[in-house]
């Protein structure tokens, strides 16, 4: 505090004396948090909002967790998805007749994937973010569908999303299964074909 106190003896205007002990008050008051953060280990005393998470290596383990489950929708029934769900490394969260909840088991978990056989020509998986800073993203795959969709959940307000939910999107675009939906959407709705006039063959 002894450049403040120079500081301080060196002004000549009341006015700018005051704002100064006022600045310095303020800094004394946020000093234990300052040395707080000094006193952290020397691999960790990088300021935490200034870390990055390891956004890349959760979006590598969310596609390739969601490609397990896609593949198996693709290929297994629904009386074999337990076990091999085990056998992959998925715990089992919910489970009826028809539809089946997982969870990655052997760390906290990016998303929770649920199985739906109730359409057996079209058995779909979606994925919902459970960790609140990718919350609102949403993965979904239809068997008879040639790509998997990212996109954010409609529901949820803009400030209820999660601050890394769309910089994971966009990893997650970058592989090439991922897609963002709208060349599905333009197929079901017939555009995906180039527009041609009545009367032209």
């Amino acid at each position: 505090m002894a450049p403040v106190m120079r500081m301080l003896r060196s002004l000549n205007s009341s006015k700018l004396r005051e704002r100064a002990q006022a600045a310095a008050k303020h800094v004394r008051g946020l000093s234990p948090t300052i040395e707080e953060i000094v006193s952290l280990h020397a691999r960790t005393r990088v300021l935490g909002w200034l870390n990055s998470p390891k956004l890349q290596e959760r979006a590598e383990a969310a596609a390739k967790q969601m490609r397990y489950f896609r593949l198996f929708s693709q290929r297994g029934s629904f009386d074999e998805l337990g076990a091999s769900a085990r056998r992959a490394g998925f715990k089992i969260t919910h489970e009826d007749a028809f539809e089946a909840h997982f969870q990655w088991a052997a760390s906290d978990p990016d998303f929770t994937f649920r199985i739906s056989y109730e359409a057996l020509e079209a058995v779909s998986v979606t994925a919902e973010s459970c960790q609140r800073d990718i919350l609102g993203l949403v993965m979904t795959s239809v068997a008879t569908e040639p790509a998997i969709v990212v996109e954010m959940k409609q529901s949820l307000e803009e400030f209820r999303i999660g601050r890394n939910a769309d910089q994971l999107r966009r990893m997650l675009l970058t592989f090439p299964d991922f897609d963002d939906g709208m060349e599905q959407f333009l197929r079901r709705v017939g555009l995906d074909q180039p527009f041609k006039p009545a009367g032209f063959p």
